[in-house]
């Protein structure tokens, strides 16, 4: 039987926008995924952006070179009703906190998962009184329930995840480069983490892909499975960043409002 959620994120208009999720809404569900895999904000913004999911999983976007859609999923990605089964892109909007308890409660999900100040909490909401429900820290409670052993914030944010990914692309496509530029892994590593921390810094990551991209479609024979899979990590990678970079400039266009 299902277990239906809500997730929801504060926005910097201090409105909260949500969505729901159809499976697994419990602790032990999607309450351990999104405190292991969606401590980063801009994670969490990307994974709301996919509007309402049938399915909580680690990652948001799929490998474009392999299938994925609603009745074919990969076992790891989101399933979204928009993107996965071509529905209306759907979501909510409340206004403050006391809205989005009280349309939970009325609702039929049991659930609800709070992004706020970079932590998350939830409620039990299948009870209609929703003035007696109360947000708890996640953390805390799956401590408390042996369902995580120990406290896990920053080992798989968004951005380190990247910047592993573009590591391991850099090392595998130009091993000479890599160990020219580098003097180890954790150097790389906090390079790739500084230019994904500014908009112009993402720009030339995007740059030297295009090229790379470029470089083995038309130089290169992708018959080479070599050549073939650091264009399968190069396009993947792209795309990645442009989404990132959407996300990244409407970030500092907001903080520049204020």
């Amino acid at each position: 039987m299902s277990v239906r959620s809500r997730i929801a994120m504060k926005q910097k208009d201090n409105t909260y926008k949500s969505i729901s999720c159809h499976h697994d809404g419990n602790l032990f569900g999607n309450g351990k995924m999104l405190y292991e895999n969606y401590q980063d904000p801009i994670k969490v913004e990307l994974l709301m952006s996919l509007g309402d999911l049938s399915s909580l999983k680690e990652y948001i976007f799929p490998d474009i070179l392999k299938q994925h859609d609603f009745d074919n999923p990969l076992c790891d990605v989101c399933v979204a009703y928009h993107r996965d089964r071509g529905e209306k892109l759907n979501f909510e909007v409340d206004k403050d906190l006391e809205s989005l308890i009280k349309n939970v409660s009325l609702s039929d999900q049991e659930y609800l998962y709070l992004y706020e100040d970079g932590r998350w909490k939830y409620a039990d909401t299948t009870s209609k009184d929703y003035n007696n429900i109360v947000l708890n820290d996640l953390e805390n409670d799956l401590i408390k329930y042996n369902i995580i052993d120990q406290p896990s914030f920053g080992n798989n944010s968004y951005i380190d995840e990247l910047s592993n990914e573009l590591v391991q692309y850099v090392k595998n496509a130009d091993p000479y480069e890599y160990n020219d530029d580098y003097e180890n892994a954790d150097h790389a590593f906090n390079d790739m983490k500084k230019s994904l921390s500014t908009t112009s810094g993402v720009d030339t990551l995007i740059e030297s892909l295009c090229s790379d991209i470029n470089y083995y479609v038309s130089e290169n024979d992708l018959s080479n499975d070599n050549i073939l899979d650091n264009f399968k990590s190069a396009t993947d990678l792209l795309i990645k960043l442009n989404r990132y970079a959407k996300i990244l400039e409407k970030q500092n266009d907001k903080e520049m409002d204020m």
